[in-house]
């Protein structure tokens, strides 16, 4: 494990088992990420407009009451040096939500392509 690359689509920190922590790029990627996970990228706003706080995540009911939608927003006047922190820590509010939608599926079976049996979980 000491020294072992961690490898994944994005990561964030840390780059290996030691903690060598260097630029993975994931930074440039927040606003790709946010778009992908709620459908739009982190937006800046005045501090007042979230309550004066540097960034805020919020969901709320969509327009056709089905489902909610989740918006990523930040104080348009942080250090540009402050901005992808912010981001990354508003977007992982919105990570820590998604066990909780999570439904679970008795008709699918992990790893089982015959859709039979032991139960999986979905979105």
């Amino acid at each position: 494990m000491e020294g072992r690359p961690i490898r994944a689509a994005f990561v964030a920190g840390r780059t290996s088992a030691l903690g060598v922590a260097a630029d993975t790029g994931v930074l440039e990627d927040l606003p790709e990420i946010s778009q992908g996970l709620y459908g739009a990228p982190p937006k800046a706003v005045a501090a007042r407009e979230i309550g004066g706080n540097a960034g805020r995540f919020t969901s709320r009911p969509n327009s056709d009451g089905t489902g909610r939608d989740y918006f990523i927003t930040y104080d348009k006047n942080l250090p540009p040096i402050k901005v992808p922190r912010v981001q990354a820590h508003e977007i992982s509010h919105g990570i820590d939500l998604f066990p909780r939608m999570v439904k679970p599926q008795q008709d699918v079976a992990w790893g089982d392509e015959s859709g039979g049996g032991n139960g999986s979980w979905l979105l």
